[in-house]
């Protein structure tokens, strides 16, 4: 078994900043795609899913809005973004990470192969290959750079 550590390290290629040189947009949208369908499903509610076209510059290409109804309109809890480097995936809000929804959200991920990365291994200073590109490793695999 890897520790997310592991994981973080073993996707971490030197000079690759946005994306691998063998990363496929499209495959990765299609497979965010189905996942989008069920998280609906299971969920109960529309999400807003965000393509490569929003989240250019960036080390993640694809976001869905995971959303709550709050009274008579939908708020963001948070997002759930998968990152351009080894099928990861992580959420934006940490309060949200490890409750009960968020890990239902994570099977459903890792049942079509996506690998759920906890905050605590990301909200850590960045010390991999890159030396000083990044400063934590969130912003290595789901952040705007």
């Amino acid at each position: 078994m890897h520790t997310a550590s592991d994981l973080l390290s073993k996707h971490d290629i030197k000079d690759a900043y946005e994306f691998p040189p063998d990363f496929d947009q499209g495959d990765l949208e299609t497979r965010a795609a189905v996942i989008h369908g069920e998280l609906e499903r299971e969920l109960g509610r529309s999400l807003l899913f965000e393509g490569g076209i929003y989240n250019q510059d960036a080390s993640f290409s694809v976001a869905i809005r995971l959303t709550e109804k709050l009274g008579a309109s939908m708020t963001c809890v948070c997002d759930l973004r998968f990152s351009n480097f080894g099928s990861l995936v992580a959420v934006t809000n940490e309060d949200y990470d490890g409750s009960a929804e968020c890990m239902k959200v994570f099977e459903i991920a890792r049942r079509h192969g996506f690998i759920p990365i906890p905050h605590d291994a990301l909200d850590r200073d960045y010390d991999g290959i890159n030396g000083g590109v990044f400063r934590t490793w969130w912003i290595r695999y789901f952040d705007w750079l």
